[in-house]
């Protein structure tokens, strides 16, 4: 499906400028780039978080309740996964 094959935000404020070798920086994507890092002035990261995020907007005609609903069935789902990555730093 197509959201398994899309990017996700950081990736895209960090990594693809690299990767692609000569596009440059032109200044559009520092709003970007200061919300996804949580820079001062960005509100990106002050809590509480707001239900809608300018750059990352829910997919057409998804609520949040539906979103949230989506989010925990992934959680539960990959409750194996999750939690070994979780407990990584004890070494278990």
């Amino acid at each position: 499906s197509y959201r398994s094959l899309s990017g996700d935000f950081y990736t895209h404020v960090h990594d693809l400028p690299p990767q692609l070798g000569s596009c440059a920086r032109n200044g559009h994507g520092n709003a970007c780039e200061a919300h996804i890092d949580g820079l001062n002035g960005s509100d990106a990261w002050s809590l509480p978080l707001p239900d809608v995020d300018p750059f990352e907007p829910l997919p057409c005609g998804q609520g949040m309740q539906a979103a949230r609903l989506e989010a925990a069935e992934a959680l539960l789902r990959n409750r194996t996964a999750v939690t070994a990555f979780a407990l990584r730093a004890l070494a278990l």
